[in-house]
């Protein structure tokens, strides 16, 4: 009885240390895979000439975002100089204006801004390289080698994109993985110390200590005298950002 309850209890022992060591063997092999879409993004040829399109299209969306902000200031001191005593036939020459309504969409897809990282000498170089960018249905996904002497691995993060009370991009932490083994995201951060899960600069401010943890990153200017985002739009493979014009006089109109 008592050989037969020792000799269970070894071969039980020894089924669990197999078991513990092939998912070890899985967990290292998941590791050190490529992300399904990393793979896919690692393999579609950027040519410089896709690198100077996003280039192109940079400067032409800058120029566009400019010339739609001045002309929505000169609407809007338009609407200013027309007086509400005017005489009934100059009615017709009014120009009603409601910055509501007034806005400019810049958009941008996953291939841009692949191009830009690949044509970028700083992630080309280094143990942390070749970042790639995925955009899905509100979703961005962001992925990278990190090589050292022994070993090549891929981190990756899922991000949800939104626009704060203040106007700010931040950008919610859904999940990590490394390679293709997801990373227990919420004990790894709980147990983060707190001078490395809240950092602050004056343009982004990360905080990992939080229930939803996230990065927010402040954009330009959100005063009366500047554009403000009105919304931010993810879909398969492309980022809609909605600006709202300045507003000037210190009211709308």
């Amino acid at each position: 009885m008592i050989r037969k309850a020792i000799l269970r209890l070894l071969l039980a022992s020894v089924a669990i240390a197999v078991v513990v060591v092939t998912a070890i063997m899985v967990a290292g092999y998941l590791a050190l895979q490529q992300p399904g879409y990393y793979a896919a993004l690692r393999a579609v040829e950027l040519q410089p000439a896709d690198q100077a399109a996003a280039e192109l299209y940079w400067r032409q969306t800058a120029a566009d975002y400019e010339r739609w902000m001045q002309n929505s200031i000169a609407r809007q001191q338009a609407a200013l100089k027309q007086t509400p005593d005017a005489p009934a036939e100059a009615a017709p020459l009014r120009m009603p204006y409601n910055p509501a309504t007034d806005t400019h969409e810049v958009r941008f897809t996953q291939r841009q801004l692949n191009a830009q990282l690949a044509g970028s000498k700083a992630t080309q170089s280094g143990d942390w390289r070749n970042p790639r960018v995925r955009i899905g249905h509100d979703c961005i996904d962001v992925a990278f080698e990190v090589t050292s002497d022994e070993v090549t691995c891929f981190p990756s993060i899922a991000l949800r994109p939104a626009i704060d009370a203040d106007g700010n991009l931040r950008l919610e932490i859904v999940s990590a993985q490394i390679g293709q083994l997801p990373l227990p995201m919420k004990t790894i951060l709980r147990n983060l110390p707190e001078e490395i899960g809240r950092k602050a600069s004056r343009d982004v401010q990360l905080d990992l200590t939080s229930p939803s943890p996230s990065v927010t990153v402040n954009l330009p200017s959100t005063g009366k005298d500047s554009p403000t985002v009105k919304s931010l739009t993810c879909q398969e493979g492309e980022m809609v950002v909605e600006f709202l014009p300045p507003v000037i006089g210190g009211e709308s109109l």
